[in-house]
């Protein structure tokens, strides 16, 4: 409120008939609630430029896919998301991999890359523009038409359990097991 409101009705308050003017109980502050957790997907890692590859057993290489990069997490027993690299929720437009994302355990995130092949089995980056710029109609066919995939290539949390401080090659064992285990 600001100050001219208030007085206002302070104002108001006095010109009532007096037997109106009966003392109103304060009003108490509503309850003070512990804070909420909110849940926040990690950013996923990306690609940085560097003059020359770096060499040594810690480095892994991998072929670049002309897809999305695409998080998806089963959050909650009735929540799953998918995505994207700014936390853009692409799910809308990939119904298919909500419902994959669907088979996950609760408390999952998987980082990958959202890809959709033509009919000779290449990546077909245009594929996945036309998904994001169709009506929400179309989308279902689409997806029929032309499934998306997550090529799944880092777990960041399994079943609430999180994965992060383990390394990369921990993280894809239990990857692995996990994805053979939905199969």
């Amino acid at each position: 409120r600001s100050i001219s409101v208030s007085v206002e009705a302070e104002t108001r308050r006095a010109m009532r008939p007096s037997y109106r003017q009966a003392p109103r109980p304060r009003q108490r502050s509503p309850p003070a609630y512990p804070p909420v957790l909110v849940l926040t997907a990690p950013a996923p890692m990306l690609a940085q430029l560097a003059p020359r590859l770096p060499t040594g057993a810690a480095w892994r290489y991998e072929p670049k896919l002309d897809g999305f990069r695409g998080l998806l997490w089963h959050r909650t027993a009735s929540s799953v998301q998918l995505l994207s690299r700014n936390s853009r929720d692409l799910g809308t437009w990939f119904p298919e991999l909500i419902q994959a994302g669907q088979k996950l355990p609760v408390g999952t995130l998987i980082d990958g890359e959202i890809v959709i092949a033509d009919d000779e089995g290449c990546v077909d980056f245009a594929g996945l523009q036309s998904r994001l710029s169709s009506a929400r109609k179309q989308v279902t066919c689409m997806a029929l038409e032309r499934t998306a995939v997550l090529v799944a290539f880092d777990a960041l949390e399994i079943d609430d359990w999180p994965l992060l401080d383990e390394p990369l090659a921990a993280r894809r064992e239990r990857l692995g097991r996990l994805l053979e285990a939905l199969h």
